[in-house]
């Protein structure tokens, strides 16, 4: 009998790498370029959900189907233009070379664009020691739907690590 390595499903973005203050704040101003102020601590509380279900929980349903695209776009060109200042957490590639030596397959999840985990990825130069990761590409639902775990535990038992 085969023994199955075991795995590590590894959280990317405000985990590995240090976004959590990028993202708040970009919502905060794509907020305010549609005429929308909402405190930066309320928008802090809900980094981490799904963007598609940002804006709902902060303002309205009325304002998603209203403006949702909208304002979703405007953050993710604010995000961007921020990107270049996103660092590694201190220790964040030590821990998956800690979880590789050991024996683990890793797989770095997220359920961010695949331009933002490209840039991930390379600041903490995991491609080359990770047997996979998700992007948004993966997901039909963002958190608390259980798609991106799904997806990476896809990734846990493949044989292959991504391209």
């Amino acid at each position: 009998m085969t023994k199955t390595k075991p795995a590590a499903i590894l959280d990317i973005d405000g985990t590995l790498v240090d976004t959590n203050y990028h993202h708040a704040v970009s919502w905060f101003r794509a907020f305010r370029q549609h005429g929308h102020v909402v405190p930066l601590w309320q928008i802090h509380r809900h980094i981490g959900m799904g963007g598609d279900q940002m804006i709902a929980a902060l303002l309205s349903e009325e304002v998603e189907t209203r403006e949702g695209d909208d304002i979703r776009a405007a953050e993710g060109a604010l995000y961007l233009s921020v990107i270049e200042e996103v660092e590694p957490l201190r220790g964040a590639r030590s821990l998956i070379e800690d979880l590789r030596d050991a024996g683990h397959r890793i797989v770095l999840a997220s359920s961010a664009k695949a331009q933002e985990v490209d840039h991930y990825l390379d600041l903490l130069d995991a491609r080359s020691i990770v047997d996979g990761w998700t992007t948004s590409d993966d997901v039909q639902q963002t958190k608390p739907a259980p798609d991106l775990l799904v997806a990476a535990l896809h990734w846990t038992s493949s044989a292959a690590a991504r391209p």
